[in-house]
This record gives structure tokens, C-alpha cells and sequence, in this order.
């Protein structure tokens, strides 16, 4: 009878020692392609989320000749979110020929630093830019400014039509609970009308007014709809206005503004002011034409010819009336 053969210790040893080595270096291998597949998932949502971040970002541009001679450039912020400005440049046909903000490469005639990085909260509007750039005449250039999402907006000297450029350009009408129209712009002339009531005389967009409207009373409307989340009223009281200042550069002195408090929700006639209730989902018309809270007092605007104003419209009531 053949006796069988003992396996050396030393083999099964061996054996057990592959089998672990292969099963460790197996496992450490999957927990490696499953770590790189998480960072990877992580870099690919961060990458959305700023995506979808850089697309509520919205800064409407428009160029001015300043005092000093240089092309002058600021931004209204019309988006959902703040915009950080972190650059600007400045082409003629197509060439670069000024650039600045932070992060510049040195030595390609780039200034680095002040006045960037530069915040601007959504319905705000930026300072004016002083580009350093002389515009020559029959040139014609174009203004760049990116955000630190990596958005770029541009505009251009001279501009073009500029009652076109604001209806175009404007993305998005949500502030707040309110959506606005921006389309729905207009601008009025008072007169008196059938004795002691006051009518409004449809004039235009008001993107844009004539020079000889200083001579009278005028107005402005605008739509509304009210959006808030619970489906709840809005009231609005006599305190909800809509302001307009002309930017003013270095030297220029104080800041001429006109506040034009709401009167009414009709086009036609205007009545003293009485609560103003948005319902949901509802468009209404609203008018600005008064220079107190309550009652209509009128008075002509005093802001020079060929300027530019921004205009801020500030609500003020009660939600769930």
C-alpha cells in the first residue's frame, strides 16, 4: 500500500501568501477605480453647478465718451445672481490694444489689479471704466468684460441704436417676487382733461426720451406680474417708486436724480393714489409720475440732452393682503 505524500508546510504556505497577495492587491485595485470614479462624479457636478451658475449671470454694457477724452464703459447687472468683473479688454478691428483686471500676463502692455475684481449685486449697475483708450475717428471698437465664472459680455463704441440695444439685451425680468417687463417701457405726457383730472398722452419706449420733453409733465409705466412662491397677493403702497440718476465722472459734481412715486394702474386717467393689489400670476400696469407719496404733484424732468440714465424701480407693501 502506497502511503500519500505530505504537502510541505512551506507550499501551502506559498499558496496561502498568492492567494492573499492577489486578493489584496484585486481589492485595493477596485477601491482605486471606484475612488477615481467618485472624484470624477464630483468634478463633473462641480462643473455643472458652475455652468448653470455662469448662466444667470447677465451684465447689459453700454459706452460713453468721458470728459477726458477716453471710451468710458459700465454694466447694469439685469441677471438672477452677483457678477465679480475680473477683466476688460478693449479691440480695434479685431486687435487688442488695452486690457486689464486680475491675473494679467506681464509684458503684453496688460495693467494688473485696480479697479478689478469688481462686484455688482443683481439690479445694480457698475461704475464707469475708464478705458484709457482714445477712440479715433471712423473706428470702430469693441469692450469686453468677463466675470470670474468665465461669462463675457461685450458692447461697442460708438454704440448702436440704444432704445434697440436695452430691449435686446435684457435676459431676464425676476427680481424678487415680481416679474418685469422691461419690453413694456413707455413714457407719457401729462395734460389736464376733462376739468380737474390729469391724462396721460402715450408718447414712445421709454428707453429713449426727447430733449424737449423738459417742457413738460411727464410719465412712465411699466408691467408687472407678481410671482411669489406661495401664490400670495401683493399690495403695494404709496412709497413704491422709480428712481433715475445720470452716473456722474471725477469733477463732474453731485449726481442729478429725479424719484417718480407710483400714482396708478391706469394709462389713462390718473386719480389720487389708492392701494395698488397685484394678484397672482396677474400682469399689471404700473405708472410713475408723482413727485410725492400719495397725491399727484407734477413737475418737469431737468436732466440735460443726450444723456444716460439708470433707472431703479423700488417696490413697497404688503405680501399676503
Amino acid at each position: 500500500m502506497k502511503i500519500p505524500k505530505r504537502r510541505s508546510v512551506s507550499g501551502i504556505i506559498a499558496a496561502v501568501f498568492l492567494f492573499v497577495m492577489l486578493f489584496t492587491v484585486g481589492t485595493s485595485y477596485f477601491m482605486f477605480i471606484d475612488s477615481v470614479n467618485t472624484l470624477s462624479d464630483q468634478a463633473y457636478l462641480t462643473r455643472v453647478n458652475q455652468q448653470n451658475s455662469a448662466r444667470l449671470e447677465n451684465l447689459f454694457l453700454t459706452t460713453t465718451l468721458l470728459s477726458n477724452g477716453h471710451i468710458g464703459v459700465y454694466g447694469n447687472n439685469t441677471g438672477g445672481i452677483g457678477v465679480n468683473i475680473t477683466s476688460l479688454y478693449v479691440f480695434d478691428a479685431g486687435t487688442k490694444i488695452m486690457c486689464e483686471g486680475i491675473g494679467m500676463p506681464t509684458g503684453l502692455g496688460c495693467i494688473n489689479g485696480s479697479p478689478f475684481p469688481a462686484y455688482v449685486n443683481p439690479g445694480m449697475g457698475t461704475p464707469i471704466f475708464d478705458t484709457g483708450v482714445t477712440p479715433v475717428s471712423g473706428h470702430k471698437y469693441t469692450v469686453t468684460i468677463v466675470t470670474a465664472k468665465g461669462s463675457t459680455f461685450s458692447t461697442t463704441y460708438p454704440g448702436g441704436n440704444i432704445v434697440q440695444n436695452a430691449m435686446n439685451a435684457i435676459a431676464s425680468g425676476a427680481i424678487g417676487d415680481l416679474y418685469i417687463s422691461f419690453h413694456s417701457f413707455k413714457w407719457y405726457t401729462i395734460t389736464t382733461c376733462n376739468g380737474s383730472n390729469w391724462c396721460l398722452n402715450l408718447q414712445g419706449p421709454g428707453f429713449s426720451i426727447p430733449a424737449s420733453s423738459t417742457n413738460s409733465y411727464i410719465a412712465f409705466s411699466i408691467s408687472v406680474t407678481n410671482l411669489n412662491s406661495l401664490q400670495k397677493n401683493i399690495t403695494l403702497d404709496p412709497y413704491t417708486y422709480l428712481t433715475q440718476f445720470i452716473p456722474c465722472t471725477t469733477g463732474c459734481g453731485s449726481q442729478p436724480t429725479k424719484t417718480w412715486f407710483i400714482v396708478s394702474n391706469s394709462s389713462t386717467v390718473l386719480y389720487p393714489y389708492s392701494p395698488i393689489t397685484l394678484l397672482y400670476n396677474q400682469p399689471v400696469t404700473l405708472v410713475f409720475a408723482s413727485d410725492s407719496t400719495g397725491i399727484l404733484t407734477f413737475s418737469a424732468p431737468k436732466f440735460p440732452s443726450n444723456t444716460v440714465t439708470f433707472g431703479f424701480i423700488v417696490s413697497h407693501g404688503c405680501i399676503g393682503l
